[in-house]
């Protein structure tokens, strides 16, 4: 009985000894571990500027659009995933189960997408899976000056003609998403 009661007390001890190493000498190192596998940032792009003519019609203006986006690792089921949402965004389920398996920890699933559809995968209330509100960039005017008003690029950078050239003035300031 004395070997037996010696043997609990020293496994006991074990574990007790574990436990205060992990909670209490290793706490810093592990906290920032775990912190990385589930925490990060994206920047997300600036909402541009209004272009107007002399007379206040507005030539370039940015609207607000919805963006879909993953965390593959917190996803449990990736290729159920992928099928609801791609009967919502009609993406290939293929495509988007490829996404979901990337070994990334943030990708994007489809952006500059109508708010509905957004409205919809939100409902949807899949683990990993989020939305965002995002900006896209409409010609009112379509062609009209179209040359020398230029165009901005899916981050909503300045490309091309005035878009470029006033780009520190149009771009607004930056959002970042945890």
């Amino acid at each position: 009985m004395h070997v037996v009661g010696v043997l609990f007390v020293l496994g006991l001890s074990v574990v007790l000894a574990r436990g205060y190493q992990l909670q209490v000498l290793e706490r810093d190192k592990l906290t920032a571990i775990a912190r990385a596998g589930y925490s990060g940032t994206v920047q997300l792009p600036p909402m541009r500027g209004t272009i107007f003519d002399r007379k206040g019609n507005e030539l370039a203006v940015s609207v607000e659009v919805g963006s879909v986006y993953a965390h593959p690792p917190q996803i449990k089921d990736k290729t159920r995933a992928a099928s609801e949402l791609s009967r919502v965004l009609g993406v290939s389920e293929l495509d988007l189960r490829g996404l979901l398996e990337k070994d990334a920890r943030f990708v994007w699933l489809e952006r500059k997408i109508p708010p509905e559809l957004c409205e919809r995968v939100r409902k949807m209330k899949i683990e990993g899976v989020g939305t965002t509100l995002e900006s896209k960039r409409f010609y009112p005017g379509k062609e009209i000056a179209g040359h020398l008003i230029g165009f901005a690029g899916a981050d909503n950078q300045g490309l091309e003609g005035l878009e470029r050239s006033y780009d520190p003035f149009l771009k607004g300031p930056q959002f970042v998403l945890i």
